[in-house]
C-alpha cells in the first residue's frame, strides 16, 4: 500500500459522529488496518519524556488519524444549530 494511495483516499473517511474519543480511535484503527489500506496501528508508549508518546509509529497512519479527527470536528461544527 503506497502512501500516495492513502493520501488520495483521505477524503473517503466515513462521516460518523462519535461521542467518545476512544470509540473514534477504535473505529479509525479498524478502518485503517483493513483493506485496502492494511496499515500497522502500533503506537509509541505513553511514557514521560517521549516526544511521540501515544502517536502511531507509521507517520502515514498518524497523519490519517489527525485528518480523521479534523473531519469529525469539522462535521460537528458544520451542522446547523438545532440539529
Amino acid at each position: 500500500m503506497s502512501d500516495k494511495l492513502l493520501n488520495a483516499n483521505l477524503t473517503a473517511l466515513p462521516r460518523l459522529a462519535y461521542s467518545r474519543a476512544g470509540y473514534a480511535r477504535q473505529a479509525f484503527e479498524q478502518w485503517v488496518s483493513n483493506m485496502p489500506y492494511e496499515r500497522e496501528i502500533e503506537r509509541w508508549p505513553d511514557s514521560d519524556g517521549e516526544n511521540w508518546r501515544c502517536q502511531y509509529k507509521d507517520i502515514a497512519v498518524q497523519l490519517a488519524w489527525e485528518a480523521w479527527q479534523q473531519a469529525q470536528n469539522a462535521e460537528r461544527t458544520d451542522r446547523p444549530k438545532g440539529n
